[in-house]
């Protein structure tokens, strides 16, 4: 059980080998990617950057809320864990202040439960982090909404046409279309997408028929 523990500390903090090449000379070059906190991290400075970089106001880029909100509920969690477990706190490092509980916590015997807790709480993080470093891509379809028959959607005061979206990772788990959702702007009716085909069809079937 601390073995899935282990593994989803690590999902978080450990760094990714991108390559790993051996020289002539026999010495080993490995290159690595940050760590999924540190990319986190990463994103907020460089929206931080961006959003200094403009003089004028509108010229600015938004900082990215999202990822920072996410860090400091994960840093917030983090500092909680280790000042229960009496674990070091390590201030603006989420990363080593995870892996520093993580080696004190495990020293007590835990019951299947609070490992199992502390197991999907990361590896919602994990995923969070991966929703905000690579968004999902977006699709509009040109048909009418079959929950409410719109062909348009409105935002701001603005009409636009195409209501139906159907979003995908950029990195599916499973198969794309598994993971595939869609939705509609303007009823913000939602289905999986394999559920949106089949209502399509269904409703061009039902038009045929006619």
């Amino acid at each position: 059980m601390t073995d899935e523990l282990l593994e989803a500390v690590d999902e978080l903090t450990r760094r990714v080998v991108l390559h790993q090449t051996v020289q002539e000379s026999r010495f080993t070059c490995i290159v690595y990617d940050q760590s999924l906190l540190e990319r986190l991290e990463s994103e907020i400075r460089f929206s931080l950057s961006r959003e200094g970089s403009k003089s004028l106001p509108n010229q600015r880029i938004p900082l990215n809320s999202g990822a920072l909100g996410l860090f400091m509920r994960i840093s917030s969690q983090v500092t909680d864990w280790a000042h229960g477990a009496k674990a070091t706190v390590y201030r603006g490092d989420p990363a080593r202040t995870l892996r520093a509980w993580y080696v004190t916590w495990t020293q007590t015997q835990r019951e299947a439960d609070a490992i199992n807790a502390r197991v999907k709480i990361m590896g919602s993080w994990a995923a969070s982090i991966r929703r905000e470093l690579e968004p999902p891509r977006q699709k509009d379809l040109p048909d009418p909404c079959p929950a409410c028959g719109a062909t348009e959607w409105w935002r701001d005061g603005e009409r636009y046409p195409r209501p139906l979206v159907v979003e995908s990772p950029r990195n599916p788990d499973k198969s794309l279309i598994d993971e595939s959702t869609a939705n509609c702007r303007a009823c913000d009716k939602r289905w999986g997408a394999r559920e949106l085909a089949y209502e399509l069809e269904q409703t061009m079937s039902a038009e045929r028929s006619e």
